[in-house]
């Protein structure tokens, strides 16, 4: 159904689908972010907000769109206690947020700054970036964890990133942000262990090369922390095995400066 208004409701999957639809009626694609993913994905997180990647120009009509569809503005904006550097202290702010409640907001985050990679906000299968919260694909996680399920079908569509491609951006944003401590760690730890070789995931195929041995060793038994074994079965340390991967993206021209 066309023009969707908010009422109200919860950080719930027809919530996350209206905010979708609404961004894409306005000529805005978004990709649905951060926690709430994780669920999709079949980790047992917690969630406080409902976030969605962007196009960079687009996040003041992507505002406006929301803003019109009935989610209420802040009216502290930078000084936001849910959105300021204090409370977000793990995690970037985002550029743009409006409310859902008193203690749950609607971020907007820039593609350059999370997904700065991403070819195109199209889903295209043969790619392997993007998919729908709807692939039937997304029930098939590790019993006992998670959702296990994905969007009803008849819901708007929703873009999320691929697991694999989800690991590697987080991978990725953790070599930007390793100065100011953000907590990307935590969730490609989460994807290892709760997400990785399942059904929707075997980080030894579906990953980039570069990035499976950290996966690996983050899977891995019997090793010291400080320890992972490489493809030819030596030890290499930690430091020397992320260092080596930074090395690698640094080449590749696939990281981004810290943000200011």
């Amino acid at each position: 159904m066309p023009g969707y208004k908010f009422k109200g409701e919860g950080l719930c999957d027809e919530l996350f689908a209206g905010i979708s639809q609404t961004l894409d009626e306005a000529g805005v694609p978004s990709i649905l972010w951060s926690e709430y993913l994780l669920t999709l994905y079949g980790v047992p997180t917690v969630y406080w907000s409902a976030d969605f990647i962007v196009p960079d120009d687009k996040i003041s009509t992507a505002y406006e769109a929301l803003r019109e569809a009935g989610f209420p503005e802040c009216s502290q904006f930078a000084d936001c206690r849910l959105c300021d550097k204090t409370s977000r202290k793990y995690w970037p702010v985002p550029p743009a947020h409006l409310h859902r409640d008193d203690f749950e907001v609607i971020s907007l985050f820039k593609k350059s700054e999370t997904l700065w990679n991403l070819s195109s906000f199209e889903v295209d299968r043969s790619n392997g970036e993007l998919m729908f919260a709807s692939d039937p694909l997304l029930p098939h996680t590790k019993q006992g964890v998670g959702r296990m399920t994905g969007f009803a079908p008849d819901l708007h569509p929703v873009r999320i990133p691929t697991p694999a491609y989800g690991t590697e951006a987080v991978i990725k944003l953790s070599f930007r942000d390793e100065e100011v401590d953000y907590a990307w760690d935590i969730l490609y730890g989460y994807m290892a262990e709760y997400v990785d070789r399942s059904d929707i995931l075997d980080s030894q195929k579906d990953l980039k090369p570069e990035f499976r041995p950290l996966m690996r060793w983050l899977n891995s038994t019997g090793l010291t922390p400080a320890e992972d074994i490489n493809a030819d079965g030596k030890c290499i340390s930690k430091l020397a095995m992320f260092k080596k991967l930074e090395d690698i993206l640094k080449s590749q021209n696939e990281l981004k400066p810290p943000l200011v």
